[in-house]
């Protein structure tokens, strides 16, 4: 499985980068050349490219001289955060003039389902703010939690004590407060944020819980909460009125598949999910299928697929599956006497089946007679004891 591109350094050179088509891939990324399953992820790409933003304030209702939501070509709207243009687009969102204190304003992407996050970036089209906020929904919008703070003053700002050079004092990943976005030559900035900037030194994706529970988001949200200003920062009444400008807000994630898919789809209803491998479904590949049931749903990791197992036959009895314990199917037919081993004697039942379910076709070589019932018209079930 690919490991974690935590060397990434966040300009605009390596974003490039990093989101840039690499080697490619093999034709089957989740299972190998012999066809056994192995874990695989979906590549790093720009999970908010052409997302919807919904920005707390925007310029232009009612229309001004420099900015007019009617007017395509003075429209400032949330969209130009995520268009495909990027920094090439000549217009910024823009927030409308503030008048008073406080000032905050709030952007928040909707990715369409869970990611595993590598970074935030947004650049400003004027001189950044002095303080912001990063934040991450993992429950599309119903709950927050903060992901980093930026701030030149984080005492006065959040109430926290700068970031360690050296990481977090903890075991875990946590928020920490940092320097505030840079300013640029050319009178912009840029906040960049590496979810590395929070987490311990040497902890492992596939290893730690913790740390794939906090690199999970289904929505991501910047708060900007304090303009720069030269003189005293709590003294707010000497920057307004004041208007916020950005453009080119990237997240950079991978779909959450939890290491059993390589690629995200399209559904019929437009939602994006995992194409599940290894007897997987769901929307993060979060389950096993029905009839691979033979051992408890794990995440894969580099070391093993923890494919779900019990994977039907193909093609009758005849045919065999060699990477899982094919015991069952959806017609009741048992597997070849060959794949029980003694450990796999198990009970089966079938819902909805039809009312001749009870002449059940098995391979009966090295096992005892299973015992076939039928208990109502439509259901039967099946008892298979396997012989040492």
């Amino acid at each position: 499985m690919p490991g974690w591109p935590w060397g990434l350094l966040l300009t605009a050179g390596t974003l490039f980068a990093a989101l840039s088509p690499g080697p490619p891939a093999p034709a089957d990324p989740c299972h190998d050349e012999g066809g056994a399953p192995r874990g695989c992820v979906p590549g790093l790409v720009n999970a908010a490219l052409g997302r919807e933003v919904l920005a707390s304030s925007t310029c232009g209702r009612p229309a001004t001289r420099a900015c007019d939501a009617s007017d395509p070509r003075r429209a400032h709207s949330p969209a130009l955060l995520t268009s495909p243009g990027g920094t090439a687009s000549p217009l910024c969102w823009r927030s409308e003039s503030l008048p008073r204190a406080p000032l905050n304003v709030t952007l928040t992407v909707l990715l369409g389902k869970a990611f595993e996050l590598v970074f935030v970036s947004l650049r400003f089209c004027s001189a950044p703010p002095a303080s912001v906020a990063l934040l991450k929904s993992q429950d599309h919008g119903r709950s927050w939690a903060p992901l980093g703070f930026f701030s030149s003053h984080c005492d006065l700002d959040y109430g926290r004590l700068p970031a360690p050079a050296n990481g977090p004092a903890g075991p875990g990943p946590e928020a920490l407060c940092f320097p505030a976005p840079l300013a640029q030559p050319d009178g912009s900035g840029l906040l960049a944020f590496s979810m590395q900037d929070s987490s311990p030194p040497g902890l492992d994706l596939d290893s730690s819980p913790v740390l794939q529970d906090w690199v999970t988001a289904t929505d991501v949200r910047v708060v900007l909460t304090r303009p720069s200003t030269a003189g005293d920062p709590r003294d707010m009444e000497a920057v307004v009125p004041y208007s916020y400008a950005a453009t080119d807000l990237q997240v950079g994630g991978r779909c959450k598949c939890n290491g059993h898919a390589s690629r995200c789809l399209l559904d019929t209803q437009g939602h994006l999910i995992c194409d599940c491998r290894h007897g997987t479904e769901g929307p993060d590949c979060g389950r096993c299928k029905p009839f691979y049931c033979d051992r408890p749903w794990q995440r894969a990791t580099a070391r093993e697929s923890h494919a779900c197992l019990g994977e039907a036959l193909e093609g009758g009895l005849g045919t065999l599956d060699t990477t899982s314990l094919p015991l069952t199917h959806p017609s009741l037919q048992l597997a070849p006497a060959t794949a029980m081993p003694a450990a796999a004697a198990s009970t089966w039942s079938c819902t909805d089946c039809p009312a001749a379910a009870a002449g059940v076709s098995v391979s009966t070589a090295g096992t005892t007679p299973p015992a076939a019932t039928a208990t109502t018209a439509g259901r039967a079930s099946i008892e298979t004891l396997a012989v040492p």
